[in-house]
């Protein structure tokens, strides 16, 4: 049913949180302001947060905590990877449409990628906000 790289992602994701997640990472990148987003709750069935770090207009980390199948945690998991690092600008016009057909998302999970589109238009309204908070505190600074 669902794609090797999909069960790899499942057992195995490289961007995931725990509920307790306090170790070498997220101490080291502790001092950076962060952005969290929510999308799904567990009453749907399926819950989805990321957990954005930005410095110099660029995606410095991105995490992800699921509740969900095994389709939702390999693209929250695939699309992190892909979003590391990523210039804000560029941010704004990314399509999953590829990460879903490399993933091969069946058709039946396609709330998966409904979830996490969700959750990127919310994390993007978020950065553009914090963006345009920050530009009108250096001005008033000045």
């Amino acid at each position: 049913m669902y794609s090797l790289e999909v069960l790899q992602r499942f057992r195995a994701p490289q961007f995931a949180e725990h509920a307790h997640d306090d170790g070498p990472r997220a101490q080291h990148a502790a001092h950076r302001p962060e952005l969290l987003v929510r999308a799904g709750s567990l009453s749907q069935g399926a819950l989805l947060e990321l957990r954005a770090q930005v410095e110099a207009q660029r995606l410095r980390s991105l995490r992800f905590r699921a509740y969900g199948s095994p389709g939702l945690i390999a693209l929250a998991d695939a699309f992190c990877a892909a979003a590391q690092d990523l210039p804000l600008s560029e941010l704004a016009q990314f399509s999953l449409s590829p990460l879903q057909q490399r993933l091969d998302i069946p058709n039946t999970e396609i709330h998966v990628v409904l979830l996490l589109t969700e959750a990127l238009q919310k994390l993007n309204t978020e950065l553009q906000a914090s963006t345009q908070d920050k530009l009108a505190t250096d001005l008033l600074s000045k």
